[in-house]
């Protein structure tokens, strides 16, 4: 049998590692300089040709604009003349008919190279204060100061300002903004989209400057793309695609005093059909890879059929079976051994868990005997008997097997139920034997018990003995002791033991009081008296409590 790592450095470093760094290095550097240098030359020729793109399209809408400013000059002093009316009349722009605005413009704009139009009154701080239609597009602009600046110093030194072309806003839609100043210091805002036509065709052209380009994208300042022919997103390269770059650029329009708009332009060029060498290089790792595969498959077959034995061993431990191993059955030593040595542990471990198993389960019920019987010489204390104990064990079954509770948990409730008032052999017998009722002190002293009893379970493995302990005197509805807690902040043990506790107190004699009978104790419970409420219990567990204890042969419980 040959060792594993024999057939490790055969297939990893004598064949496959080879051949995949010899092949990638060559590709790789090849293809990388040859991207590099043509990347840089197509890079400077785009920017260049982009810039003339814009600069053309802003000569044209200029030309188209020359022909329309008059009738824009028009529509701003009308509409100036009946804003100036309602701020005379201190009536407010609300007064003013959105719709008739519309109506009476639309007329004026008819045979244009606007598709659709807005009016705004923007404040000095560039808050839109009225607009014709809810359209948040020239907010892109207003809300930049420098833009706002320069609007204000050419309306001061014009009286009209003339934005010819913009991107801005979250449709990518270009138009034309057109402001006049109000006398109140307001800003009349005219939004005109412009035909796309006009710029457009031209923007789409960028794509065919080089054959290397495979998508523009132009986004305006709120990251908005302009462009309508190619909407598909920029996915982030592979590894894989180095023969692809993405060049980005951020272009200017200025066109309005010192405020420049910007237009980032994003290009992704392929320089696939550059890669021949690279093909052919491909095809011929391929080849290799191919050939590599024939030669190692009979080793790895032989690895893959040792290891799947070994997957199938594991599967049978899971499902707690001991399969038997041959030697004759492994081609591979290492594996045998592993096999072999796994089969030996899992052997053992099993024996151990199995005595341990046995340990844990002997000394819990030697504990749990135990407990009953230190439970019953407290009770003694008080009681003659420890049947009170058995009886509160038997009615906390009732309640816990009803519950879905994990199967240990459910018996730690009942077996530490009997240990509920373990804690009154810290209170002096003559108090507890009392035929009297007790004083204020004798009383805190006897309810002292709770804590006391819980103290005697301080490691964690008896959590549920100390909570019986401690909290089987509370009341749900926080009238109890120790704590006074209420409700389900009580733990469940101690809500249990508290039903069944009561209640057998209810069914048996006292120096104090005579036994009441099943209905007399279940009235008590139900209705209350003196010293038992209703609200004592919790709800849903007395419910199930009365249901289960009809289902009890009462007569050889308690005799009657």
């Amino acid at each position: 049998m040959r060792p594993i790592k024999y057939y490790f450095n055969l297939l990893i470093y004598g064949i496959i590692f080879p051949v995949m760094v010899i092949s990638a290095t060559l590709v790789s550097y090849y293809s990388w300089k040859q991207v590099s240098k043509v990347s840089s030359l197509v890079q400077k020729q785009i920017d260049s040709r982009i810039e003339s793109v814009i600069n053309s399209i802003l000569s044209s809408i200029y030309g188209h604009l020359a022909s329309e400013m008059k009738i824009i000059e028009r529509v701003l002093s009308e509409s100036k003349f009946e804003f100036e009316r309602a701020i005379i009349k201190l009536k407010g722009y609300d007064t003013i008919d959105k719709q008739s605005v519309k109506e009476r413009t639309e007329i004026l704009f008819m045979n244009t190279d606007f598709t659709d139009f807005n009016f705004y009154v923007v404040n000095p701080k560039g808050d839109i204060v009225w607009a014709t239609e809810a359209d948040s597009e020239i907010h892109a602009l207003l809300s930049m100061q420098n833009f706002l600046d320069c609007v204000k110093e050419e309306l001061a030194l014009k009286g009209i300002c003339v934005y010819p072309f913009s991107f801005a806003g979250f449709s990518g839609v270009g138009r034309t903004l057109a402001f006049q100043k109000l006398s109140n210091g307001d800003i009349i805002a005219l939004s005109l989209k412009l035909n796309p036509e006009l710029y457009l065709p031209q923007i789409e052209k960028v794509k065919d400057f080089s054959i290397f380009i495979e998508k523009v994208r132009l986004f305006n300042l709120n990251g908005i793309p302009i462009t309508f022919g190619d909407t598909a997103s920029f996915k982030p390269l592979k590894w894989w695609e180095f023969y692809k770059r993405d060049l980005k650029n951020t272009f200017y329009v200025n066109t309005l005093g010192t405020w420049s708009e910007p237009l980032n332009a994003y290009i992704r060029l392929n320089f696939l059909e550059m890669h021949s060498i690279f093909i052919v290089s491909v095809l011929v790792f391929f080849a290799l890879l191919i050939l590599t595969y024939i030669v190692a498959f009979k080793e790895y077959r032989a690895i893959r059929k040792d290891i799947g034995k070994i997957q199938n061993y594991v599967s049978k431990l899971e499902a707690n079976e001991y399969p038997q191993f041959d030697s004759q059955d492994f081609k591979i030593k290492e594996v045998f051994e592993v096999a072999s040595t796994l089969s030996l542990l899992v052997n053992r471990l099993k024996e151990e868990e199995r005595k341990s198993i046995d340990i844990i389960i002997r000394r819990k019920e030697a504990f749990v005997d135990f407990a009953e019987k230190l439970a019953i010489v407290a009770e003694s204390y008080e009681h003659q008997t420890g049947e009170h104990l058995m009886r509160v064990k038997y009615l906390t079954g009732l309640i816990v097997n009803r519950l879905e509770l994990d199967r240990d948990y459910a018996d730690q409730i009942i077996n530490y139920s009997v240990l509920h008032d373990i804690g009154k052999i810290y209170i002096p017998i003559d108090v507890l034997q009392a035929q009297r009722k007790l004083n204020p002190a004798e009383w805190e002293l006897v309810k002292k018990h709770t804590i006391y009893g819980a103290n005697l379970f301080s490691d964690p493995e008896f959590l549920v003995a100390k909570e019986i302990c401690l909290y089987h005197h509370e009341n749900y509805d926080g009238s109890g002791y120790p704590f006074g807690l209420r409700g389900e902040e009580i733990p469940l043990p101690g809500r249990i033991v508290k039903i069944v506790d009561v209640y057998d107190a209810l069914r048996s004699e006292r120096p104090y009081k005579r036994a009441y009978t099943h209905s007399q104790a279940v009235k008590i419970m139900t209705e209350g008296d003196e010293r038992v409420k209703p609200g004592d219990f919790d709800p849903v567990l007395i419910s199930i409590f009365l249901e289960e204890i009809e289902k009890v042969d009462l007569q050889s419980l308690y005799g009657g």
